[in-house]
């Protein structure tokens, strides 16, 4: 079966539309250098969508991660909803690397929004979800930020949101996103090509078969390390003070899933469920989740069906889905 793909996808020449999830590419406008995004399509059985998810990843932001958590949401919903998983600028290995100046933080905003904004054009009924893992959330708000009548929901999965460096993984990995770090480890980066893949499973054991071939495709990439060396240099100097009145504006928007345990966020967590309260609630109802599975916050290697399972929870709450 050749499934239908969206004029303004593209199509990866070894990907013959067969089978889901199609491979594709975007091409972003002139203002972003005519860059192209890698990006995965789930079409939905019917012409026209009740819905579409436009996915946002973590850093790295290879969405190959992520099949499993969005395939499992496919799976349950393919005959209402499209999702789209677009990655970020500079996070694909086997598409030409756009100028520094296109890696940054705000770059990636710009390049989710003219995703969002060609998703609405093309199906103007359905309504819009944003998915956003890790700094993929913080991303996602700002889409909310700009988009607010459009945008139907926003599911926020292990967020950092604000004071990454003061995260106690901030704070241990801080100086490596500097320069000249993100240089010289890019430029070493291949010297891993040469580990075995026996020897990769073995070091990441726990890690499906898959998860470590998109690893070993991350780590034969420099530009691929790079761009994402200097986004995290970006989100430690650029995640400051929390929002908390952009929360408190769009709480009924915002569904928040976080850890037992994350290293990535500091101090933010409680402020965030304080501003999500909502007055005429006692707290802050079923949109912020606190994980009891022990799910980490690298969730798509082993827990993206249990994440993905969840989200159609969601779908389902804010009236997406019946």
């Amino acid at each position: 079966m050749t499934h239908s793909l969206p004029p303004f996808l593209t199509i990866e020449p070894k990907c013959q539309g067969e089978t889901l999830p199609l491979v594709t590419r975007f091409l972003h406008s002139e203002k972003l250098g005519n860059t192209e995004a890698h990006t995965l399509w789930w079409p939905c059985a019917s012409e026209e969508p009740v819905a579409v998810i436009l996915f946002i990843p973590g850093n790295p932001g290879l969405i190959e991660f992520y099949r499993g958590f969005l395939s499992a949401i496919h799976d349950q919903t393919k005959d209402e909803i499209a999702i789209l998983a677009h990655a970020h600028l500079g996070h694909a290995s086997h598409i030409p690397p756009p100028p520094e100046q296109f890696l940054g933080l705000t770059p990636q905003v710009e390049g989710a929004l003219e995703a969002y904004d060609t998703v609405k054009a093309m199906y103007p009924a359905a309504k819009m979800v944003l998915i956003g893992h890790s700094i993929g959330a913080w991303i996602s708000t700002k889409v909310l930020q700009y988009r607010p009548e459009t945008v139907e929901a926003t599911f926020l999965l292990f967020p950092t949101l604000s004071e990454i460096a003061q995260s106690p993984n901030g704070r241990r990995l801080s100086r490596l996103f500097r320069p000249p770090f993100p240089r010289f480890i890019s430029a070493i980066s291949p010297a891993c090509w040469f580990i075995p893949t026996g020897l990769l499973a073995c070091l990441f054991s726990d890690w499906p078969e898959q998860q470590i071939t998109v690893l070993e495709t991350l780590i034969g990439s420099p530009a691929t390390v790079f761009a994402s060396l200097t986004m995290a240099g970006e989100e430690m100097l650029q995640l400051r003070e929390l929002d908390a009145a952009f929360i408190q504006q769009h709480r009924a928007k915002l569904w928040i899933y976080y850890a037992e345990k994350d290293d990535w966020i500091a101090e933010e967590q409680a402020k965030v469920e304080k501003a999500m309260e909502d007055p005429n609630l006692s707290g802050t109802g079923d949109h912020i989740t606190h994980c009891r599975h022990g799910v980490p916050h690298s969730f798509p290697l082993n827990h993206g069906p249990l994440l993905g399972a969840h989200c159609v929870n969601w779908l389902q709450a804010c009236g997406i889905l019946d």
